[in-house]
Parts: C-alpha cells; structure tokens; sequence
C-alpha cells in the first residue's frame, strides 16, 4: 500500500470514530455494505474501486471543511444533526446521503467548501449552474 493510500484509510477511520458513524452510516457514505466496511476499517491495505476511493476523499474533505468552519464538538455532530434548510428539509446530511447517494455527498462536499471560504450565502444547485 502506497502512503497516500494509507494516509486516505487513516484520514476515514478518523473520521467514521470523529462523527461516531456506525457501519452502516459509514457504508451509505463512501457506497459499499456494512461487511466491507467492517472488513475496510480493520484492514491494513485496501483494495476497492475508484468509485469508493473517490468516496472516501469527498467524506474526508467533507470533515475537513467543517473543521475549518464549525467549533469541535458541531464538526463532529453535524452530518448527523437535524437541518431545516435546502435541501435537506429536516433530515441530516446523514439521511440525505442515505436518500441521494453519491450526488448527495457531492453536494454536501459543495456546501460546506463553499462556508470554509466564506460564502454562507448557500450553493447554487446543479441545474441552477446550467
């Protein structure tokens, strides 16, 4: 295994024990069943496809922007938290993930980059750029 690869495996276990992710929310977010990710975390080399990697680094850089934006302990509450506004209309991040998928998490990625260079303004949907 690469450092990368065990730098990116690193970076997920810390952040599935940072938000207290069970296997199976640690699944719906990166894509793959409660097994594998059981399997995943206790691994020392990974073997998965570029989808899931490619999963894994938006989770990671998903808990790096709410570092950057939100005080410890709302970092790591908040992908589980309740949230009023769009799109999640009273469901977290979490569960939008569990209903959306990889667009979801892409979307979330969107957002809170967007709040850790400042724009609190929102983020434009997809079809809103087109």
């Amino acid at each position: 295994m690469t450092d990368v690869s065990r730098q990116l495996l690193k970076a997920f276990r810390d952040t599935v024990a940072s938000w207290e992710l069970d296997l199976s929310e640690a699944g719906y977010l990166i894509g793959i069943e409660e097994a594998t990710v059981r399997e995943f975390l206790s691994a020392e080399a990974i073997d998965v496809s570029e989808r899931v990697v490619a999963r894994i680094v938006m989770v990671v850089q998903i808990r790096a922007a709410l570092d950057l934006c939100w005080s410890p302990s709302l970092s790591r509450q908040w992908m589980k938290l309740p949230n009023g506004g769009d799109p999640y209309n009273g469901i977290s991040p979490l569960e939008y993930v569990k209903g959306h998928a990889w667009p979801g998490l892409f979307w979330i990625l969107r957002q809170v980059q967007a709040w850790a260079v400042g724009n609190f303004q929102g983020v434009l949907y997809l079809s809103e750029c087109t």
